[in-house]
């Protein structure tokens, strides 16, 4: 594998422990580390007279090195303590866990140290240097640039990350842009490798924002493009799956509840297309809520009634053991035969799982992945079910339409998605929609909220034996409200007598289940989470939410997120908390969750402010920080992506050129290009 995709241990200096600690970070190849976005750009303080600098106060310094070296830590790593001749007096200037900038200065040196003098005026804090030459225009230049804060990867220290960037741009510095010039120019865009320069080493925030709009631009391409090939070659005939008005009263009765009128509008809309002789290949989009698996459940009932397999794919094996669970418990007493195979099954029960699909012993099959394999065989399939559809790739819905006789499609999503999103998204799939909530229940109220008042409504419904979710942006990191940062000293604070789980996606498989367990079964009051709850929990006790650091999250994510509480028959409420150093235009973004409850209203509201570059891939691992864009200046970029998307396939594009199309669509993790021409 070579091009974009070359392996990250390919750079120099990347050895076995490193590339260990970049690889858990989701840094696999060059593409990984340059879509490691900085999460802010700092701009150069003041210069100010090392006379005048008070405590705690932002500042500039020039001056030259009368002493530097590096000096080991307590808690590990090393920093800089420098010397620093500044205005006829001398100054400590030390960089914290930035041992590595010995190394590039000596003593005589004329530099410029940016930071903030120690409260108790021993030192000098350092958090920028360079080495200036004698003229003036260095000192203008440097101070006119932005320094980029890059997410941290454990394990690797800012200067080794920063050297290593520079190495992975020399690498594609070195490929062709997998762009053609003639539509680059046409819209006036840069090089791919200038657009990565302009991200890493920004002239000015328009530099940063002109890379950022390629890298939007090819993530949006990247997905038109994998919704395109998605449809070549499979379009025909499939076994037509008729249902009779008994049959669909009998699996009325199945279900827990009295359908609503969009729910029954959506099966009649499956039932007919299944009942044609061509595949079915039809999107269920539906707000949190709106009850998408009870209508997934009955075409496939229809199915098994028909004498017809299904399968029911989900994308973790948390939902499909949920799944499962709910189909054992709705078809309780009927002869209906449900099989589950996930990516912790063993080998022995694998096989035990495909030799009894093969002889027709199983009726419906719910797993991951794993169940698209080409050894899991079916004797007669007749319908596919992939929750979650936006979770899964290209590929894997490519296997999912090879198995059996060409099989109908059926694919849920509760991801709010504006329909010209949607569009680029999923282009290869009719849409239904479901809005409303069965049952008559309300959307939670989300209220901006601060952390004395969240926290308290917390223990009053723990104390009413009720349970509450508390949801943080990251796992960890020091820039953003994180799980094992923040969130371990808010339960050491406010809910340290409280019976208390975590979860989150760095947690072995099993710590996961059985922190989920202990919260659904009430063997714990609080579970404390990143956003990997979003979708397939459904604990009906739970009526508190708090999601620390809301701004970092967008609309759709954060109505989706409230949609977890509130499933009982109790009345829930999201309390929303920003971060100290949240803007007021975010907070008045917040708001707009405090107003409305529908999720594609607000999805099309984040589409206008925030842009497409937020709302698709914006919890994948390659985009570390946040795609430095313009608002109000790339919702054109959707329509615009798919027209260059049908124009490069109709002129034979090779979209794997380079690894960089193919490779970008598979680290958003919504589209995945098959290595093979469709059948």
């Amino acid at each position: 594998m070579s091009g974009f995709l070359t392996p990250i241990d390919a750079l120099s200096g990347v050895g076995e422990v490193r590339a260990r600690a970049l690889r858990e970070r989701g840094l696999e190849t060059v593409v990984d580390l340059l879509l490691l976005a900085p999460t802010r750009y700092d701009s150069a303080p003041p210069l100010a007279e090392a006379a005048t600098v008070a405590p705690k106060v932002p500042a500039t310094l020039v001056g030259v090195v009368e002493r530097a070296r590096k000096v080991r830590q307590r808690r590990g790593g090393h920093f800089l303590d420098m010397v620093l001749r500044a205005d006829e007096r001398d100054l400590r200037v030390r960089f914290w866990n930035r041992g590595w900038l010995a190394d590039r200065v000596t003593r005589g040196d004329r530099v410029a140290v940016s930071g903030a003098l120690a409260p108790d005026g021993s030192a000098f804090s350092g958090t920028a240097l360079t080495v200036l030459s004698d003229e003036t225009t260095a000192l203008e230049a440097w101070m006119r640039r932005l320094e980029p804060v890059h997410p941290k990867v454990p394990g690797i220290p800012e200067g080794i990350l920063r050297r290593l960037l520079v190495e992975a741009q020399k690498i594609v510095d070195e490929l062709d842009d997998p762009l053609p010039d003639s539509v680059r120019r046409d819209l006036d865009m840069p090089t791919l490798q200038e657009a990565f320069r302009l991200i890493h080493v920004p002239a000015s925030r328009a530099d940063a924002e002109r890379g950022g709009e390629r890298l939007l631009f090819d993530r949006l391409l990247s997905l038109s493009l994998g919704a395109r090939l998605a449809t070549r070659g499979l379009a025909g005939e499939a076994p037509p799956i008729p249902s009779s008005e008994r049959v669909r009263s009998r699996i009325r009765a199945r279900l827990p509840f009295a359908p609503t009128p969009e729910q029954e509008a959506a099966l009649a809309v499956i039932l007919d297309d299944i009942a044609r002789p061509q595949a079915m290949r039809r999107l269920l989009l539906g707000d949190v809520g709106s009850g998408k698996t009870a209508v997934a459940v009955a075409a496939i009932l229809a199915a098994v009634a028909a004498g017809k397999q299904a399968l029911f794919v989900a994308p973790t094996d948390v939902l499909a053991s949920q799944h499962a669970a709910l189909l054992e418990r709705w078809l309780s007493g009927s002869r209906v035969r449900i099989g589950a195979l996930t990516s912790r099954s063993p080998a022995p029960k694998r096989r035990a799982v495909a030799q009894s699909l093969a002889k027709g012993e199983i009726d419906i099959l719910v797993g991951t992945h794993v169940a698209l394999a080409a050894e899991v065989a079916f004797a007669d399939l007749g319908i596919v079910v992939v929750d979650e559809q936006h979770r899964f790739g290209v590929l894997q819905r490519l296997a999912a339409r090879r198995k059996g006789k060409r099989p109908h499609v059926l694919a849920l999503s509760a991801t709010p998605i504006p329909r010209s999103l949607a569009l680029a998204l999923f282009g290869d799939l009719a849409m239904t929609r479901i809005a409303a909530r069965p049952g008559g229940r309300k959307t939670p109220p989300a209220r901006l909220s601060d952390e004395p008042t969240a926290y308290a409504d917390v223990r009053r419904a723990v104390a009413s034996g009720e349970r509450a979710f508390v949801v943080f942006p990251t796992i960890d990191g020091a820039e953003t409200p994180s799980v094992e940062g923040l969130g371990r000293k808010r339960v050491r604070r406010w809910l340290e007598d409280l019976r208390t789980e975590w979860l989150h996606g760095r947690l072995p498989h099993d710590d996961q289940r059985s922190a989920l367990e202990a919260f659904r079964s009430g063997a714990a009051d609080v579970l404390v989470a990143t956003s990997i709850i979003e979708v397939g929990v459904d604990v009906p006790e739970a009526t508190v939410m708090v999601i620390e650091g809301a701004e970092r999250f967008g609309l759709a994510s954060l109505h989706q997120l409230r949609g977890r509480v509130g499933r009982g028959d109790r009345p829930a409420r999201v309390h929303l908390v920003p971060s100290p150093t949240c803007k007021p235009e975010a907070l008045n973004r917040l708001r707009m969750l405090e107003k409305e409850d529908d999720g594609f209203k607000l999805a099309e509201a984040d589409l206008l402010l925030r842009g497409p570059g937020d709302l698709v891939g914006v919890r994948q691992h390659g985009f570390g920080g946040s795609l430095p864009i313009a608002e109000g200046r790339d919702r054109g970029w959707l329509e615009v992506a798919e027209r260059v998307a049908s124009e490069l396939l109709a002129a034979s594009y090779d979209v794997r050129r380079d690894g960089w199309f193919a490779g970008l669509a598979d680290r958003l993790g919504g589209m995945r290009f098959d290595p093979v021409d469709p059948v």
